[in-house]
């Protein structure tokens, strides 16, 4: 007995399309490029079968793709069958089966479908052994310091300065207004009752949606890394829906992207002043309107301004992993 055939529709490279892959006898190497299939077999396989070792977390919902999901399993058995293991003569008579892929609170859940196996069907056992390392974690660890890295080498070279005040600025914005939506109040609310419940015989507590301080790390987790085939943002797919020697590549490509390039002499030597115009936070405007004359509230709005400009050039430098004068090897 052993394993023949598995079918896939709706799940990972099969998102658009059925993968089918035929196992010649009973050890097969599954060899083929990136995003070919190869993972998008092995963890179907892992999700059809009723007991697996190690137990693994369930994929999200973000690797499934349109109707109909489902992963169909067949097994082969010998020809003699009194060669035949006890659990495989249990078996022959229905030798494959189909699992349902659904949604569950975010995660993917494998439902049997059709007609129910042979009692033997429970006895069934995968073990399922995946290399030790998961590029969607490693960017899911490391993605936003990489990224904070990379906005700001792109706006060294720019603008001359690396903070990024202008579009955590902008971030910050877009947060307030998102957190003035009714249904985002009634949800605050409805949370707020239950938390000032029961904190109220000791110190009553508040519960509010939003509000985030939109530091570079915070700005670096609202964006997310997309992969497509094209050219194209909008056919763009999440990572998990790509294949992960893609992944690998896209995390590499990022990391390079984020090394400061400083052989184009763009980069101002320290305290030359060299800025882009709207870098100090404001806009356009009010850079031209420090050349004419100011009142005493202007002026203090002005200063405060530069120094809140000067605070947010040292936190980055302070926090900047690549320093003024740097050495790397990749």
């Amino acid at each position: 007995m052993y394993l023949r055939r598995v079918a896939v529709r709706g799940f990972r490279s099969a998102a658009a399309g059925e993968v089918v892959c035929q196992f010649p006898g009973r050890f097969s190497l599954l060899i083929g490029p990136n995003n070919a299939g190869k993972t998008t077999v092995t963890d179907a396989l892992y999700l059809a079968h009723p007991h697996n070792f190690p137990q693994l977390p369930r994929p999200s919902v973000a690797v499934l793709g349109s109707t109909p999901r489902e992963v169909e399993v067949q097994y082969a058995f010998n020809e003699n069958g009194e060669d035949e293991s006890p659990l495989g003569k249990m078996l022959v008579a229905e030798p494959a089966w189909v699992y349902e892929l659904k949604r569950n609170l975010g995660q993917l859940r494998a439902s049997l479908v059709g007609p129910q196996p042979p009692e033997g069907f429970a006895n069934l056992r995968l073990i399922y052994l995946p290399a030790h390392r998961n590029p969607l974690d490693e960017l899911a660890r490391r993605e936003a310091q990489i990224l904070i890295e990379l906005l700001r080498a792109q706006q060294q070279q720019e603008r001359g300065h690396r903070n990024l005040l202008d579009v955590r600025n902008q971030a910050a914005a877009l947060l307030e207004k998102l957190t003035e939506v009714g249904l985002i109040h009634s949800v605050e609310q409805r949370v707020r009752s239950h938390l000032t419940a029961m904190s109220s015989g000791i110190s009553t507590h508040y519960s509010f949606v939003g509000g985030q301080y939109v530091d570079d790390a915070y700005l670096a987790r609202v964006l997310e890394l997309l992969l497509g085939t094209v050219d194209d943002r909008a056919s763009a797919q999440r990572l998990e829906m790509s294949g992960l020697g893609y992944v690998n590549l896209l995390h590499i490509a990022v990391t390079l992207a984020a090394i400061p390039d400083i052989s184009g002499g763009r980069r101002p030597a320290p305290g030359s002043g060299t800025r882009h115009p709207a870098a100090d936070g404001v806009s356009q405007t009010d850079s031209q309107a420090e050349t004419s004359p100011a009142g005493p509230a202007d002026q203090a709005a002005q200063d405060e301004a530069r120094l809140a400009q000067t605070e947010a050039e040292a936190a980055s430098e302070q926090d900047a992993f690549f320093p003024n004068e740097f050495h790397v090897t990749v």
